[in-house]
């Protein structure tokens, strides 16, 4: 791909972007269904969205090596925030996962003053492994009908949410002390 001053252009028409905007709708039909009592079928639009969020990275990649129009800085701001938000469907069953709001909220934040500090996207293992097990839980979430199904599932989604946090925040304390390695360094 072209980059223009050394960054990658705001192509908002790829198609990993249009598979990560599929995500959202995906994960808003599966609230509909929950809703309307068809409880296998919203588990399956979630579990499509999910799918969607697996392959739409590669397919972007891919893209990009076959010919150069695949990735881009829409795409790599817009599928973090899609993995946020379809979280709300966890939400909207089990009210607890609220506490996600505040727990993702300060990743997020992290996330982005990694970022900012790096000077390029940058997106922590652990955060990957965290959307990797938060969305077949978020799934059995739409089937469970028993409580210890339905806290245990909770449970394991507020973990992996930690997980991220945690990432986030134990990059932040890296860099911090680097560059304070850095400071005493160049003070001696």
């Amino acid at each position: 791909m072209v980059e223009l001053n050394g960054k990658r252009p705001w192509n908002v028409f790829t198609l990993g972007n249009f598979m990560t905007a599929l995500r959202l709708v995906f994960g808003a039909v599966s609230i509909w269904l929950y809703f309307h009592q068809m409880f296998f079928m919203a588990a399956l639009s979630f579990g499509i969205a999910g799918i969607t969020d697996f392959f739409d990275g590669k397919v972007a990649r891919w893209r990009e090596k076959k010919n150069g129009n695949g990735i881009s800085r829409f795409g790599e701001i817009f599928d973090p925030i899609c993995d946020r938000l379809l979280i709300i469907p966890g939400m909207v069953i089990q009210p607890f996962l609220l506490v996600l709001i505040a727990i993702e909220g300060l990743a997020t934040a992290c996330a982005l003053y990694v970022r900012k500090q790096k000077g390029h996207h940058f997106i922590s293992k652990w955060s990957k492994v965290a959307t990797f097990v938060q969305f077949p839980f978020i799934t059995l979430l739409f089937l469970s009908r028993s409580p210890v199904e339905i806290w245990t599932c909770t449970v394991i989604i507020c973990f992996s949410s930690a997980m991220r946090f945690s990432s986030y925040f134990w990059e932040i304390r890296k860099m911090e002390q680097m560059k304070l390695l850095k400071d005493v360094s160049k003070a001696a």
